[in-house]
């Protein structure tokens, strides 16, 4: 009798112990997302009941790309915090992704008939073997008369025939179960590599000194998302402003959807140190940059596309994804940005970093692609002008010129152009020029005509003793077609000489300037609505008899041969 009690003693403080040591598990609420350049902070929150003295807490259900030294609870300021710890849960993918779970009952399906088709024509073998082994017993039995073993003949032959039928049938059916096994497979294998089914949690152990409800505040970092800015600009006519769209592609590859959710976009970076900032010397150089002159570093034509790139007479950027990668010596940091395709951009960042708080709420899946959210919307002055090479392009172009852009918090990055109702092409805005105006190439306008047109009657070419004299001479035409009076900033060029041998003579620039350096002529070209005006430029070279001299340039480009 007292060994039972000594017992039943023991399994009731085992038993208390457990209940003691119970943890409870708790599903927590998005609360806020800070959404970074690369990486988010999640903030989210739970309330639960607390019994006096030590409670262990487990935060399930939580993204698998949390990072466990970036995790921060917060509680009532009478609960104390004795301890907190993150580890991997495997719990069930069927659990954690319903989905998973039926397209695993359909492959489970699937594989049960494939079986069943196995079965069935391992019958049919069966059968058939048998069939034909006693088909060779009646013909070799000489007491089987001719009517019972033609009736026999004609029982083999119908059955064996329905057999091979019967197998054809199935094994059809089975070429289609086959492939829609491997489709099965390859949805669960994709799906079970988006979600990433496993998942973090954060045990907590909490002393409270009385049973109380509290809310236990919970934030962490964690990398797979982050955003980037995308811009659409809207240019209405060259006498209105222009509307400036500022706006963020967010994406989450967490492997959790965010619903519904309040977003901050940051630019600051979540991994920085927490050691206080040191001074380091401020150097100023000239911009070495190799932009184009025609619009200043600040906005071309990323994409290479002939409607927005603007034609230049100097050096075009030599960069392939349309954006300049070029350290300065100014205030700003640089930062990788991954984009949809898996590639990276770098970006420059002003050192005081932004953060744009969006009005509404939104929901972004974790599906591997980017969600666009509006950050914010402008209504900007602007000056435009037109830009023309009549050398290289038969059109002008027409450029907005946008002022105060610094107070933007502009990040470099794409943007959609728009002029009117029409879609021009897309640019890239590249902030690290530190000019006062960010100029924007809104694509060929057709209202303003220019020709040039070489004058064969005054191009001559003549033999002065041991030289060579050749005379060149354009006629360059402008006509404003719009209704209002436009500027267009005109560039042609004459030749440079290299060498002592050939002279080069300026004729007639019709009041261009001339920089005598590089051969480049401008003019500052006002138009009043249907005004047109002509302009001259003529020019001489002289060269030795003996030397063959270039005077005219060609371009060059791939051709495909039929």
């Amino acid at each position: 009798m007292k060994q039972h009690f000594v017992c039943l003693l023991a399994c009731f403080y085992l038993f208390n112990f457990n209940a003691q040591d119970k943890t409870i598990k708790v599903e927590s609420d998005y609360q806020q997302i800070t959404v970074y350049l690369n990486g988010a902070e999640i903030k989210r929150s739970a309330n639960i009941g607390l019994k006096a003295g030590k409670n262990k807490i487990s935060m399930i259900n939580l993204s698998n790309s949390l990072e466990p030294s970036s995790v921060q609870v917060g509680i009532g300021n009478d609960v104390q915090m004795l301890g907190i710890a993150s580890q991997n849960d495997f719990l069930s993918a069927e659990e954690l992704v319903p989905r998973i779970k039926t397209i695993k009952d359909s492959l489970q399906i699937v594989q049960r008939e494939l079986k069943t088709i196995d079965n069935t024509l391992e019958g049919y073998h069966t059968e058939k073997t048998m069939l034909i082994q006693n088909q060779k017993i009646v013909g070799s039995n000489a007491t089987v008369t001719v009517a019972e073993l033609d009736k026999a003949t004609t029982f083999f032959r119908k059955r064996i025939w329905e057999i091979n039928e019967g197998k054809t049938q199935l094994e059809w059916d089975r070429s289609d179960l086959q492939e829609e096994q491997y489709k099965l497979q390859r949805q669960l294998n994709e799906l079970n590599a988006q979600t990433n089914p496993s998942r973090k949690v954060v045990n907590i152990e909490l002393d409270s000194p009385r049973a109380q409800n509290v809310e236990i505040r919970l934030r962490y970092l964690v990398s797979n998302a982050g955003w980037a800015p995308a811009y659409d600009i809207v240019a209405g006519d060259i006498e209105k402003g222009i509307d400036f769209k500022y706006n963020g592609k967010v994406y989450n590859n967490t492997g959790l959807d965010w619903n519904e959710v309040q977003l901050i976009l940051s630019t600051a970076d979540p991994y920085e140190c927490a050691t206080a900032p040191v001074l380091t010397p401020w150097n100023l150089n000239f911009n070495r940059s190799r932009v184009p002159e025609l619009i200043q570093g600040n906005v071309y034509d990323g994409l290479g596309r002939e409607n927005m790139k603007v034609p230049s007479l100097t050096s075009e950027p030599n960069s392939q994804s349309g954006l300049l990668i070029e350290r300065n010596d100014n205030f700003q940091e640089e930062l990788f940005i991954p984009s949809e395709g898996g590639q990276s951009m770098m970006v420059s960042l002003p050192e005081l970093s932004a953060e744009f708080e969006i009005e509404k709420l939104y929901s972004i899946p974790a599906d591997r692609k980017s969600y666009l959210v509006k950050i914010n919307e402008f209504d900007l002055d602007a000056q435009f002008e037109h830009f023309a090479v009549p050398k290289m392009d038969k059109d002008a172009f027409l450029i907005a010129k946008l002022s105060s852009w610094q107070k933007l918090d502009l990040i470099d990055g794409p943007a959609n152009i728009y002029y009117g109702d029409t879609y021009v092409g897309e640019s890239i805005i590249n902030t690290r020029n530190t000019n006062d105006t960010i100029d924007i190439s809104l694509g060929r306008d057709k209202q303003v005509l220019i020709t040039r047109v070489k004058k064969e009657d005054f191009t001559k070419n003549k033999s002065l003793g041991a030289k060579r004299k050749e005379r060149f001479e354009f006629e360059i035409t402008l006509k404003n077609n719009r209704n209002i009076p436009v500027v267009v900033a005109m560039k042609d060029q004459i030749p440079v000489s290299q060498v002592d041998d050939i002279e080069v003579t300026s004729l007639e620039i019709s009041g261009g300037k001339l920089e005598e350096d590089n051969g480049i002529i401008t003019w500052d070209v006002e138009l009043n609505p249907g005004q047109s005006k002509k302009y001259v430029l003529a020019f001489e070279v002289k060269y030795p008899k003996n030397k063959k001299v270039a005077l005219e340039r060609r371009k060059v480009m791939n051709a495909r041969w039929y």
